[in-house]
């Protein structure tokens, strides 16, 4: 080798390397395939073996085993170990985007954090964080079993044990197929996929069924079909299928539906959500109280809230079929506040007549209770409301 400053220790560790400079290699086989890489720091046995590139750094057996591009992290026993050609990983922990491959821009702290992750722009921290994620983009898990469940949502974000767990998660039941009579042979068109488990059956999902050697061999959904029906294939990671039922049933054991740009801060924070997009739920152990719909608020169990905007696109615009309620989770259609107690009432802004006339711009229809008839049109206690052109008092 000509190249300079470079350290090896280990059976064939950096036994390729030529010009490569101010590498590091310790380990049984560690950047094994290094020629002309620069910049490498590879400890443990076969730590960035097959690397070629400048500025990686991989810590523990098998880290980075694979990795040919430049700038990942891995620290950990076979973190990042298929990464080929994904740029800019980091992956600390035990597993830690294990599977990932091509994709870049994500990182993953944390024993088996995106452990089957192929997706891009994915933050893990935690535990088992975003585990299940298989080409998901863009999503935030933070804290133990956040978005746990989730596959190939995108645009979620999860702050605090076990929050958001079951997004897109495993619903486990029988899906009853009607319009057929026993496992025959062939393909069924246009059958009506019914009792699963959190789908009404409004959005009961049509599909074309597939049966071979007396066994469901696949489900591909029909296209235009209502709710779950958006997807228009069931795929391995997105649901098994097989098992016995009664009639021409299939048992269904991992139903992969999922939801998109939801937050959930606090621990379980919407737990239960199964494939409702745009959901916002904060608070310890908070649950949405839909688990199949979009667009709900909840904010520790007091504030309610449904209409929230879909986070599809940057948008400062208010969404129009907003409601928000406090202190019950029904929000009636025709209001667009509701508050609710059986032992506290509505305190409105107080203030002397004075400071009510004091009021800069007041905007039309606004009310206030004045504790006085201090002011020169206030006169006297009690509820008052501006018309658009002066205070008038409510009888």
């Amino acid at each position: 080798t000509t190249g300079a400053g470079n350290f090896a220790a280990g059976r064939e560790a950096l036994r390729s390397n030529t010009t490569g400079v101010y590498n590091f290699g310790m380990g049984f086989f560690a950047l094994y395939s290094n020629v002309s890489g620069t910049y490498n720091i590879g400890i443990g046995n076969s730590a960035l073996q097959n690397n070629t590139t400048n500025n990686n750094l991989a810590i523990g057996n098998n880290a980075a085993l694979n990795n040919t591009i430049g700038s990942v992290v891995a620290i950990g026993y076979e973190a990042l170990k298929a990464n080929t050609t994904g740029l800019l990983n980091t992956a600390i922990g035990l597993n830690s985007l294990w599977s990932n491959t091509t994709s870049s821009n994500n990182t993953a702290i944390g024993a088996q954090a995106l452990y089957y992750s192929t997706g891009q722009g994915n933050t893990a921290v935690g535990s088992k964080a975003l585990i299940g994620n298989t080409t998901g983009q863009y999503n935030t898990g933070i804290g133990v079993n956040t978005l746990f469940g989730s596959t190939t949502t995108q645009g979620n974000t999860a702050i605090g044990n076990n929050a958001l767990y079951s997004n897109g998660n495993t619903v486990t039941g029988l899906g009853a197929i009607t319009g057929g009579s026993g496992y025959t042979n062939g393909t069924y068109t246009n059958v009506t996929m019914t009792t699963i488990p959190n789908v009404v059956a409004s959005e009961y999902p049509v599909a074309n069924i597939t049966v071979s050697g007396g066994t469901v061999t696949s489900v591909t959904l029909v296209s235009g079909g209502a709710g779950i029906g958006e997807v228009t294939s069931l795929s391995a990671t997105a649901a098994q299928i097989g098992g016995t039922g009664s009639g021409f049933s299939v048992l269904i054991t991992s139903f992969n539906p999922g939801g998109n740009y939801s937050t959930a801060i606090g621990d379980s924070a919407a737990a239960n959500q199964r494939r409702g997009n745009a959901n916002i739920a904060v608070g310890p152990h908070v649950a949405l109280p839909d688990t199949a719909a979009g667009k709900q608020l909840n904010i520790g169990n007091v504030i309610f809230g449904t209409g929230t905007y879909d986070g599809t696109s940057m948008s400062s615009t208010a969404t129009s079929d907003s409601r928000v309620s406090i202190g019950t989770n029904t929000q009636p259609a025709s209001a667009i506040l509701t508050l609710s107690s059986t032992n506290k009432g509505f305190l409105p802004p107080r203030m002397t007549g004075s400071q009510a006339e004091a009021i800069a711009s007041p905007a039309e229809g606004l009310i206030i209770y004045s504790t006085d008839g201090s002011g020169s049109t206030i006169t006297s206690k009690g509820w008052w409301g501006y018309d658009g052109s002066t205070w008038t008092k409510f009888n």
